[in-house]
């Protein structure tokens, strides 16, 4: 029950409340834009990629994907948009 308490209070906090809840586990979470703008990336991007957070903040995610996975991730992107839950598995230059 605290779990649940803490992530909804966190969630109540916005994207970054939601964020930092989810690194305290150590997780690299991303939250973005319609337009897939970067608006916030946990600090754990650094320790899983070597890049500071700060880096992502701001960029297209394509940017950061490897080239053979952007048309999966631009698939996912559109279904997302559309209204349907699209979970997408990409590799990450690092």
């Amino acid at each position: 029950a605290r779990g649940a308490s803490a992530s909804r209070s966190a969630a109540s906090n916005g994207p970054l409340g939601l964020v930092g809840a989810l690194d305290a586990r150590g997780d690299l979470v991303t939250v973005h834009a319609v337009d897939g703008t970067c608006l916030v990336a946990s600090p754990a991007v650094e320790r899983i990629l070597g890049h500071p957070a700060a880096a992502f903040v701001g960029t297209a995610p394509y940017a950061h994907v490897h080239p053979d996975d952007a048309e999966t991730l631009r698939a996912g992107h559109s279904a997302v948009l559309a209204g349907e839950v699209a979970p997408v598995t990409v590799r990450l230059r690092h």
